[in-house]
């Protein structure tokens, strides 16, 4: 009767149990309630915070797919231009530095140097760089839509060279893909990767003789 009833049990509970026991069980129970509202409330509040961190980097995320779509974009622009850099292309370098680097720059430009000697191609050439931006700390930037082993590898000689002419330069390639082998050459070469798509190289024919 006592396990159904529960009138019953409290009746007989006061009765046979002392004031401050009874204080005691009551502040216990009350605890108990408290304490799992408590820990409804901290799990509605972790949830929401879950899905706003969700929300966050999914934003990030298109604004990242935007900034190379645009970055592609301008570079082909640019090109058309006969290498002047847009206004529009200048600001996507600003940004993408400031997130990468944490480095606020006022001018980027595109460098254009001589090697007289042949040091890069073999005989003497301009060799060019999508920009170029200095605020103390120097960026030598490349931009491609798919970068390669072989544009990783032309970048890194070209930076390399320019470093005996303006000292040394931090290396940054942008592209909207890269393959896997380029992407580990970057990794060894220093050069740092601004990309959201790694993709696997593709495989290659090759002729043995």
């Amino acid at each position: 009767l006592l396990q159904t009833d529960e009138e019953l049990r409290r009746i007989i509970l006061e009765i046979i149990l002392p004031a401050e026991i009874k204080q005691m069980l009551d502040e216990l129970r009350q605890f108990r309630e408290d304490s799992n509202k408590m820990f409804e409330a901290m799990d509605k509040r972790f949830e929401a915070l879950i899905k706003e961190m969700n929300e966050r980097f999914q934003q990030v995320d298109k604004r990242f797919e935007a900034l190379i779509k645009e970055m592609t974009s301008l570079r082909v622009e640019v090109s058309a231009l006969g290498g002047r850099l847009g206004r529009g292309f200048e600001d996507v370098i600003r940004q993408t530095l400031s997130v990468v680097a944490g480095v606020e720059i006022k001018e980027v430009k595109r460098l254009i140097m001589w090697d007289d000697v042949g040091e890069v191609y073999g005989h003497p050439e301009n060799v060019e760089f999508d920009a170029y931006a200095s605020n103390g700390q120097k960026f030598l930037i490349e931009v491609k839509s798919f970068a390669k082993r072989e544009d990783v590898l032309l970048f890194s000689k070209k930076a390399t060279w320019a470093e005996k002419k303006l000292g040394q330069v931090n290396k940054i390639l942008i592209a909207a893909y890269i393959d896997d082998d380029a992407y580990r050459i970057c990794s060894g070469l220093g050069i740092i990767v601004v990309s959201r798509n790694i993709v696997p190289k593709e495989p290659e024919e090759i002729l043995r003789l």
